[in-house]
């Protein structure tokens, strides 16, 4: 996995009632308010966290918005992340600043961002305490475990795997063990396979992608998982993704099976903030922000790769028009 965290933006939108007979200002006093969004992992050695300002006043608000100021920290802030085991405090991190150049577009300022930073090795077992110290005095504060390493079941490491069954079994289970601090999986399935252009020789990797749904987990639970999988699926996502061609040759390579993980405070904020199909479009706020908004938390991913099992490649080479091929032996 790449070391660096590819920062997300998480944008606000304003509503604003208006009345034609009666005066009302709904602009409070000004206030500034720390948004926090970061998600720690210790598969990456470089972490990031995005720390800028909500903010609300009088005018153009979508004019506001392009103002760096309006919510960003002017780099005056002090950030800290310290990491404790049993309460005791083990190591200190003191964040610095990065900018980025590669957020989207949009009605927020988006020339440069700053974001905050740490390299270190993180290690489960231990718990992870932002401090964010503000000119004015104020403190934000919050915590998070890691989430915690897990065993996959099945398939078992170094199996073949086969959607192709002798007895054309409907559908094959993924089993794995639950994670310390979870809240969410979801497995991503990638089915890589080599194309040779047979006109010019030239070789291409190239990958089809399956996501299951989320699984949601109880904090505590300690509840194997479960994830039942159709063997159509695997030979509809080819068909779906894969364009058939005449002047190519194809050859498996393997599939890597990532199940990711959200902890359990990443979860519930990705939870209230889905869209709804509910006519009641108000939601609760969650944040495990103190004194701000946002969410500190933890996120994880295992992989597996696997070979196919011989019986779904002579699938593959029967179906017409995608040219898959027995790898060539010396």
């Amino acid at each position: 996995m790449m070391n660096y965290l590819r920062i997300t933006i998480f944008l606000t939108a304003f509503l604003f009632l208006a009345s034609c007979e009666t005066d009302f200002d709904i602009n409070a006093d000004w206030k500034d308010i720390t948004v926090v969004y970061g998600a720690l992992n210790q598969n990456d050695s470089i972490h990031y966290l995005r720390i800028q300002k909500a903010f609300l006043g009088k005018g153009n608000v979508m004019q506001m918005a392009l103002e760096p100021d309006s919510n960003l920290y002017p780099g005056n802030i002090n950030v800290m992340v310290d990491e404790y085991y049993n309460k005791m405090l083990n190591r200190r991190f003191e964040l610095d600043t990065i900018t980025i150049y590669d957020k989207d577009t949009g009605r927020f300022f988006n020339m440069q961002q700053p974001v905050f930073y740490f390299p270190a090795e993180l290690s489960t077992g231990f718990d992870y305490h932002l401090t964010i110290q503000k000119p004015n005095g104020e403190t934000v504060t919050s915590e998070t475990p890691l989430v915690g390493d897990f065993g996959i079941i099945v398939p078992v490491e170094n199996s073949t795997l086969n959607f192709n069954p002798p007895g054309g079994a409907e559908s094959r289970m993924f089993k794995w063990r639950p994670a310390r601090n979870a809240g969410r999986y979801q497995m991503v399935m990638h089915f890589n396979y080599l194309e040779v252009n047979t006109d010019t020789g030239d070789s291409t990797y190239h990958y089809t992608e399956w996501k299951s749904a989320f699984i949601k987990s109880g904090k505590d639970s300690n509840s194997d998982i479960e994830l039942a999988f159709a063997n159509s699926t695997f030979f509809a996502m080819i068909e779906n993704q894969v364009e058939k061609k005449d002047n190519v040759e194809r050859y498996a390579v393997n599939i890597e099976l990532t199940i990711y993980v959200a902890a359990f405070d990443l979860s519930l904020y990705i939870e209230i903030n889905e869209p709804t199909s509910s006519i009641v479009q108000e939601k609760p706020e969650y944040t495990n922000i103190t004194n701000g908004l946002g969410v500190f938390s933890a996120r994880y991913q295992k992989k597996r790769v696997h070979l196919l099992h011989l019986n779904t490649i002579t699938k593959l080479m029967e179906m017409d028009g995608y040219n898959f091929q027995w790898i060539p032996t010396k």
